[in-house]
């Protein structure tokens, strides 16, 4: 009787014991599998948002970096991901999004850099300076370095600085022609005559390559306009319109050269100017200044008015549709050009306001 007694309760351990390691196995397959979902959920979520990053959809990737935070809250590519939006919308915050970042990734080099270059880009120049500070010691010996360094110490209108790291910049990669621009750049708007003609060889140097001869040619013009050698100005002005590269500040340059030597097409440009800018709101910025840069108010107003209204429908349509910004936060773009203008800016905001009030 006593022995099958005891291989009753030998058999009924069996079963709890058997159960209780059912129990555990179950529990630990659920925990890993769970586990092994979120983290595969993590990695497609991550991919799809680097992809939409690289097609220009900042909303969408945010979106999707938002969902990966939810699974991962210290997940620093998520972060990156968010911080690289709130940049590309030109957004100050994105400067404590890109420091997050390098919290959360013990200061890997490739965020640090990044996070120097939003700092320079909002003109924040103790971030920058935080982020150079934290680099990596071999980072330290490259041209990008050097050159932030630089930008720091132009944001600090520290241009002897501003020299020194670009030269250094350029010994550590001397290939790079940018530096040389840069030098360059420095050198011509100097006040000593000896610097400002030795920037001036050296940007007519580098107009001789065709990847920097925009560039060298848009400063040369600019230069020889503010010092008022207009037919020197307008030689390298024609020779920079006829590019195929040229850009919108390539053409205001030539109008403001045409402008100061009483140039016959110089309405006739403006009026051409005034049309490719028609669809454009930094186009219509730019052109709004050079007019309020020129004193002419009224004709700045003029294009202001003309244009604000559309732009204000068109975002009053994205916002309905996608959350875009209100047109009137869009409109104090415009009116923020024409400040000091306060009877224009009135006249913009009545008009704007009562074609949306009809719509």
């Amino acid at each position: 009787m006593l022995g099958l007694n005891e291989k009753i309760e030998r058999s009924l351990l069996k079963i709890f014991l058997s159960v209780l390691g059912l129990i555990l196995l179950l529990g630990a397959v659920g925990y890993f599998g769970s586990s092994a979902f979120r983290a595969w959920q993590v990695r497609r979520l991550l991919a799809e948002a680097n992809t939409l990053i690289n097609e220009g959809d900042y909303k969408h990737a945010s979106l999707d970096a938002q969902h990966v935070l939810e699974l991962s809250p210290e997940n620093a590519d998520a972060t990156g991901v968010i911080a690289h939006s709130a940049e590309s919308a030109g957004l100050r915050r994105a400067i404590e999004f890109w420091r997050q970042v390098t919290e959360l990734s013990k200061n890997a080099e490739g965020d640090l850099s990044a996070w120097a270059h939003c700092a320079v880009r909002f003109g924040d120049a103790d971030s920058a300076s935080k982020a150079l500070d934290a680099m990596p010691a071999p980072a330290k010996e490259t041209a990008d370095y050097h050159a932030l360094r630089g930008d720091v110490a132009l944001i600090r209108h520290d241009l002897v600085g501003y020299e020194k790291e670009l030269l250094e910049a350029k010994r550590c990669n001397p290939q790079d022609k940018k530096y040389n621009l840069a030098l360059a750049t420095l050198h011509v708007a100097a006040n000593d005559f000896a610097t400002r003609e030795a920037g001036v060889r050296e940007l007519l140097d580098l107009s001789d390559d065709k990847s920097f001869h925009r560039d060298a040619m848009h400063r040369l013009a600019d230069d020889a306009l503010r010092r008022n050698q207009i037919t020197r100005a307008l030689e390298y002005a024609r020779d920079l319109d006829s590019l195929s590269n040229r850009d919108f500040s390539d053409r205001l340059l030539l109008l403001s050269i045409l402008k100061a030597a009483n140039e016959a097409e110089t309405q006739s440009l403006l009026e051409q100017l005034k049309k490719d800018a028609s669809d454009d709101a930094v186009k219509i910025g730019a052109l709004i200044g050079w007019m309020n840069s020129q004193n002419m108010s009224a004709a700045a107003v003029g294009v202001a008015e003309n244009t604000a209204t559309d732009i204000v429908g068109k975002t009053n349509d994205s916002a309905q549709s996608d959350g875009g910004l209100h047109g009137d936060q869009r409109l104090g773009g415009i009116t923020q050009i024409l400040r000091g203008n306060e009877v224009g800016c009135l006249r913009i905001y009545a008009k704007c306001t009562g074609r949306a009030g009809a719509a």
